[in-house]
């Protein structure tokens, strides 16, 4: 459908189920673990919407909206960067002239991302909404968030945290973790090579979302990337501050809040790289990813 061979594809998905951050989600009930889906799903259906369009396009794309910020509020992130997909897709639709009219670029906008978008905000602030009116506890007052008040916080510190959205794939805080700071009892030897492995992953994906930089004319993939990681970590900011401003904490923004990101930046990947050797490369990295963590989690 987006032009990428089974090879491709085939690699992409084996790099998403075996990352060390995807293990841990789906290893315990958490709602972090719907990230994968919610963004899976809305690469699907902007995915059918840009090649295959027609009547069901603004009706199903609200209702992918809807549904995936009803998993999680922060998947709304998904959400948001595929309507800005469908806006640059619409900039460029075939047939439009080099500067087309920006009435009909909203015009083309609205019936796809423009759908998917509101869908997605109408969920969110639904859930906003209830929450408030439902909550017998007022969440500034809930003392377990004592403890996150304990140090200094402000802005600076929501951006330095906003960074760890850039390894949806790794930032797991497990004794079989990667790219976490955070101790725990483990072996020496998972401890000296569960970062080399986070390391290696985090380069590859960022460097393939990034690619568009250095190519021109820039394909499709190549955009996927270049919106993605920018706003992975502006969704960080944004989502640190309001918790921040709302209940004066520590907002400790990590890298499973990216989750719903994750299938787009290996979109980008899969899509930049070039050379059958690369390809096998991909699925040679996934084949010692699923090996490593088996080991991670069979070695403590």
């Amino acid at each position: 459908m987006l032009g990428l061979s089974v090879g491709r594809t085939g690699a992409g998905v084996l790099l998403v189920a075996t990352a060390p951050l995807v293990f841990v989600s789906s290893s315990y009930v958490s709602n972090d673990a719907s990230g994968i889906l919610a963004g899976g799903l809305v690469l699907l259906a902007g995915a059918l919407a840009w090649r295959h369009p027609g009547r069901w396009v603004t009706p199903g794309l609200a209702l992918v909206g809807l549904f995936v910020a009803s998993l999680k509020a922060v998947d709304l992130l998904a959400v948001v960067v595929a309507s800005a997909l469908l806006a640059l897709a619409a900039w460029s639709a075939p047939g439009s002239q080099d500067r087309p009219p920006f009435r009909a670029v909203v015009t083309r906008w609205s019936r796809s991302g423009g759908a998917l978008l509101v869908g997605g905000l109408v969920s969110a602030l639904g859930w906003v909404l209830a929450s408030r009116q439902l909550g017998l506890i007022d969440p500034v007052d809930v003392p377990t968030w004592a403890v996150l008040r304990g140090s200094a916080n402000g802005f600076t510190v929501v951006v330095r945290e906003a960074t760890s959205m850039w390894t949806p794939l790794t930032g797991a805080a497990t004794p079989f973790r990667s790219s976490s700071g955070l101790t725990s009892a483990e072996s020496a030897r998972t401890a000296n090579l569960a970062p080399v492995l986070a390391t290696v992953l985090v380069y590859v994906t960022l460097a393939g979302g990034l690619s568009g930089l250095f190519v021109a004319p820039r394909r499709w993939f190549h955009w996927v990337g270049l919106v993605t990681v920018p706003a992975l970590f502006v969704g960080g900011v944004a989502m640190g501050y309001v918790m921040h401003y709302s209940y004066k904490i520590d907002p400790s923004v990590g890298s499973r809040y990216g989750l719903a990101l994750a299938p787009f930046l290996v979109l980008a990947l899969v899509g930049a790289v070039r050379g059958r050797w690369t390809v096998w490369g991909l699925w040679a990295l996934g084949f010692l990813t699923l090996i490593m963590n088996c080991y991670f989690m069979l070695g403590t």
